[in-house]
């Protein structure tokens, strides 16, 4: 998601990392995008829902805690979020809604972790790697990066699998385009064997759509690099709020043992959302 919260850290920082007391968390405000489907819409009664409200909603059951939602929507989307945990005025003047919890596809960086208490990852970034079907029988099986030595991967430029392929698909001929529409469209009507190599969740949907030619194969050793994909996308706490993180974090656990998760992301997507490891 395109959205960068630096520039909102430095001015509100400090507030969040002042100690306070044990609050009573019988009660948990939290706060959504609202207009990033699948993980947060709005219809048209105002109700929000998508991924990241069902995992919400999971939570909150699990820890104990009855939860308010908010959505940021019609507030200047993401980027409001980070002065609603604050508790700040926004630039008018006016008092906002003060949420406990940010649960918006939050990818954990250094920076944020200055501002943020994180729970571990809620999902990650994974890389799916594509290849047309009318060369399916053609490209051979993938299990090692070696396995695309002298093939074509197409990627987007500037992008974590530009990245990704570089480093780790040493004896491809990487070849780039500006935007994932542009990859996408060449990519359907490509003329001979070639890859692409594409975040999962910019490219599962187009092949969902059934557009002719187009195929997918994920292999899990391509699925993320920690240091080109991120940690992950996590759920953000004021850091003097540590004790409701916790709490959160242990339901996080709990939901990704007992089939929760899976039940819940089954809903919205075809592949592994969490991508990785689990507890």
């Amino acid at each position: 998601m395109p959205v960068l919260f630096s520039i909102f850290l430095s001015a509100f920082v400090l507030i969040l990392v002042q100690p306070s007391a044990a609050r009573d968390w019988s009660t948990v405000r939290i706060g959504f995008e609202g207009d990033y489907p699948p993980f947060s819409t709005i219809d048209s009664a105002g109700y929000i829902g998508g991924f990241d409200v069902d995992i919400a909603g999971a939570l909150c059951k699990e820890a104990g805690v009855s939860c308010k939602y908010y959505s940021a929507h019609e507030h200047g989307g993401m980027s409001i979020l980070p002065l609603w945990l604050s508790g700040r005025l926004t630039s008018d003047g006016e008092q906002p809604p003060k949420i406990d919890v940010i649960l918006s596809s939050m990818m954990i960086t250094e920076t944020r972790r200055d501002a943020f208490a994180f729970t571990r990852p809620y999902y990650r970034s994974s890389n799916a790697l594509a290849v047309p079907l009318r060369y399916w029988d053609e490209v051979g099986e993938i299990k090692t990066t070696t396995d695309l030595d002298g093939k074509t991967v197409s990627v987007v430029a500037g992008s974590p699998q530009e990245a990704y392929a570089r480093k780790h698909f040493p004896g491809a001929d990487i070849q780039t385009y500006p935007s994932t529409e542009e990859l996408l469209s060449a990519f359907a009507a490509i003329p001979a064997p070639a890859f692409l190599l594409a975040d999962s969740l910019d490219v599962y949907p187009w092949i969902e759509k059934g557009q002719e030619g187009s195929c997918c194969k994920t292999l899990g050793a391509f699925w993320a690099d920690p240091e080109i994909n991120g940690e992950g996308y996590g759920i953000a706490f004021r850091k003097s709020d540590d004790d409701l993180r916790q709490r959160f974090d242990a339901a996080l656990v709990a939901i990704l043992k007992n089939g929760t998760y899976d039940e819940i992301a089954r809903k919205y997507f075809t592949f592994d959302l969490y991508a990785g490891d689990r507890p």
